[in-house]
């Protein structure tokens, strides 16, 4: 079954995309929650200034996302922990530690996805990428310092 799709969905496509998909999936679930509809001649007529809105959109967010990115890409930033006398750390670092210190930069958490599997309990530095939507990746620098 061709649907259009009305806003952005995870793994299938874009606003304004045609796709093929399940009946099932069409009828139970983008349907219902207006994500998408049946892709006839009349009904992509219909909707046409609605996908165009949401694709303006999508993209002044994809360059906002794209400019936040430059500004941030490869910058340090140190967070203090609790260490034992081995200097191993105390606890881990968690998603909060990260939006904190990077609170300055007004970022939307909600659609960022923060990739902390390569830092481990020890003090260093350790990449740590963050993922954007629109495929947009930004990586930055953590280094883990002895807290006084």
């Amino acid at each position: 079954m061709k649907v259009l799709l009305l806003d952005n969905v995870d793994k299938l496509g874009v606003v304004g995309d045609i796709v093929d998909v399940k009946r099932g999936y069409a009828s139970n679930y983008l349907m219902p929650r207006r994500l998408a509809v049946l892709a006839k001649e009349n009904t992509i007529k219909a909707h046409q200034a609605q996908v165009d809105a949401a694709r303006e959109k999508m993209e002044q967010q994809k360059s906002e996302l794209q400019q936040l990115i430059e500004k941030i890409d490869g910058i340090e930033y140190k967070l203090e922990k609790k260490v034992n006398k081995d200097n191993k750390m105390f606890g881990s670092v968690s998603q909060k530690d990260i939006k904190t210190l990077m609170a300055a930069e007004k970022i939307d958490w909600d659609l960022v996805e923060i990739d902390l599997s390569k830092i481990k309990k020890e003090l260093a530095k350790y990449p740590v990428e963050l993922k954007f939507p629109y495929d947009l990746s930004a990586k930055i620098i953590l280094n883990l310092v002895e807290k006084k």
